[in-house]
C-alpha cells in the first residue's frame, strides 16, 4: 500500500501528464489559425528576409543602413528557417518547441534543487500563465531568451565541471546575442564571485571559464558581423534608442516613437552607428541638464512595467486589437467599439484577463515574500542567484529604457524558480494537517 506522500506524488504526475496533454494541443489548435505579425513580429521577419536576399547572415550588409542591430541570433535563426521552409508561420510551430523547451528547463532546475513536487508545482505555474501561449502566437526573442538564460542558470548551478562552466558561458553568450539583457546574469555571475572572495572562497576557475565562453561567442559574432558591415556587433544596439524616449523633453516614462519621425538630425543620418552616437550625446546632455526629470520617470517606468500583465494575451482572441490597457484607458468610443465585438470575445477577454492579473497578483505576493525571508535569514546560493538577477535585470532596464509590461516577461519566467517551492511547501504543510487523525 502506498504512503500518503507517495500517492499524492502519483497524483500530481497524472495531474502533469493531462495539463501537459492538453497544453500540446491547445497550441497547436492556435497555430493553426496564425494571425498576421505586426511590430517586432514582422520587423524580425523583414530583417531575416533581407540577410536571406543578400545570400548571407544577419547582419547582413545593407542592415549597416537600419535603425539599429537587433538580436542576431534570433535573427539568423529566424533567417534558417525561413530559407528551409518558406513559410512565415512555420515559425509558430517552432515557438511550441521552444515554449516546451522553456518549460522543461523550468521544472528540470526546481527538481534539481527543491525536489519532485516543486517541480510539478512550477510546471502548473508556467502552463497556468498565459502570456506563455500568447508568445507562441508571435515571432518574438522572448522564448528563445529565456532558453538560453535557463540553461546558463542550470549549468551554473550544477557540478562543479569544466564542461558545466564552458556550457554556462557558451548559453550566456547566446543570450546576449537575443537580448542585452543577459549582461544581468554575466554581472550576477561576477558578484557572486566577488562575494565568495570576501569569503575567502577562491574558486577562479569557474568564473574564468564562464567568462570565456561568453567572450567565445562574442567574439565569433562580432567577427561575422565585422565581415558584413565594419562593426563589431554581438548584441542588439537598441541601448541608445531606447535611452533617448527617456531623455527628451516629451518623455512619459513608456514608449514614445515620435522623436523618431520628427527629429530632423536623427532623420538625416544614414548608418545606425552614426545615430547611436548622435542619440547617445544628445541623451548624456539631456540628463546632465535635467537630471531630476529624468530620475522623476522611474517611478512612471516601474508603475508601466510592474502593473499591467496581460500583454500577450490579445493573440489568444485571433486579433491584436486588444488588451486590457487600450479597453481602460480607451475613451468611449473604444468602449463602444468594443461592445461590438463577438459577445464570445468579449467573454475570453475578461476571463483571459481577469485569470492573468489574478495569477501575475498572487506570483509578485509569494515572490516579495520569498525575497523578504531572504533578506531576514539565510537562503540558499541559488536563491541568491535568482533574485540578484531579477533585481539586477530590472534595475538596468527601468534606468536604461522605457516602462512596459512585456519587458519583465523573462524575469518572472525566473522567479517561478523560486515561488514553486514556497507553493510547495505551503501544499505540503496543509496536505500533512488533512492526513493527521483527529
Amino acid at each position: 500500500m502506498l504512503s500518503a506522500p507517495d500517492r499524492n506524488a502519483r497524483r500530481l504526475k497524472t495531474l502533469f501528464i493531462v495539463s501537459l496533454t492538453l497544453y500540446i494541443g491547445i497550441q497547436v489548435w492556435l497555430v493553426s489559425s496564425p494571425i498576421p505579425f505586426l511590430s517586432d513580429s514582422a520587423n524580425y521577419v523583414r530583417y531575416a528576409r533581407l540577410a536571406l536576399g543578400e545570400h548571407t547572415y544577419y547582419p547582413n550588409p545593407q542592415s549597416l543602413y537600419s535603425a539599429w542591430i537587433v538580436a542576431p541570433v534570433y535573427i539568423n535563426y529566424t533567417a534558417v528557417i525561413l530559407d528551409v521552409f518558406e513559410n512565415t508561420y512555420v515559425i509558430l510551430w517552432f515557438n511550441i518547441v521552444l515554449n516546451l523547451v522553456q518549460l522543461a528547463l523550468v521544472v528540470l532546475i526546481v527538481r534539481r534543487w527543491y525536489g519532485e513536487v516543486a517541480g510539478y508545482v512550477a510546471a502548473f505555474l508556467y502552463m497556468l500563465y498565459l502570456n506563455n501561449l500568447g508568445l507562441v502566437m508571435q515571432n518574438v526573442t522572448e522564448l528563445m531568451f529565456g532558453i538560453f538564460m535557463l540553461a546558463s542558470i542550470y549549468y551554473y548551478t550544477g557540478k562543479k565541471k569544466t564542461s558545466n562552466a564552458i556550457l554556462c558561458g557558451i548559453f550566456t553568450g547566446l543570450a546576449l546575442g537575443v537580448r542585452p539583457t543577459a549582461m544581468a546574469l554575466v554581472l550576477v555571475y561576477i558578484l557572486i564571485y566577488l562575494y565568495d572572495l570576501y569569503t575567502r572562497k577562491y574558486e577562479h576557475k569557474q568564473i574564468a571559464l564562464i567568462l570565456a565562453g561568453v567572450a567565445c561567442y562574442c567574439f565569433a559574432m562580432g567577427m561575422l558581423s565585422k565581415r558584413n558591415i565594419g562593426q563589431f556587433e554581438y548584441t542588439s544596439t537598441t541601448g541608445p534608442s531606447n535611452l533617448i524616449m527617456s531623455a527628451i523633453p516629451e518623455a512619459n516614462g513608456v514608449f514614445y516613437g515620435q522623436f523618431f519621425k520628427t527629429d530632423s538630425t536623427y532623420r538625416a543620418i544614414s548608418t545606425y552607428p552614426e545615430r547611436d552616437k548622435y542619440l547617445l550625446q544628445r541623451s548624456k546632455q539631456y540628463i546632465a541638464e535635467h537630471p531630476l526629470e529624468w530620475v522623476g520617470l522611474i517611478p512612471r517606468k516601474i508603475y508601466a512595467t510592474f502593473v499591467f500583465d496581460g500583454w500577450a494575451l490579445e493573440y489568444l482572441l485571433g486579433s491584436s486589437d486588444w488588451n486590457l490597457n487600450t479597453y481602460l484607458k480607451g475613451d468611449a468610443t473604444v468602449k463602444q467599439e468594443f461592445q461590438h465585438l463577438p459577445v464570445l470575445t468579449q467573454v475570453k477577454f475578461w476571463v483571459f484577463n481577469v485569470w492573468q492579473q489574478v495569477l501575475y497578483g498572487v506570483m509578485m505576493v509569494i515572490f516579495l515574500y520569498q525575497l523578504y525571508r531572504l533578506i531576514r535569514a539565510t537562503g540558499r546560493r541559488e536563491e541568491y542567484l535568482i533574485n540578484l538577477f531579477i533585481l539586477v535585470g530590472v534595475g538596468l532596464s527601468i534606468v536604461s529604457s522605457v516602462g512596459n509590461p512585456r519587458y519583465k516577461y523573462n524575469f518572472l519566467i525566473a522567479a517561478i524558480l523560486v515561488i514553486s517551492p514556497v507553493i510547495a511547501k505551503w501544499l505540503g504543510r496543509r496536505a500533512h494537517a488533512i492526513s493527521m487523525p483527529d
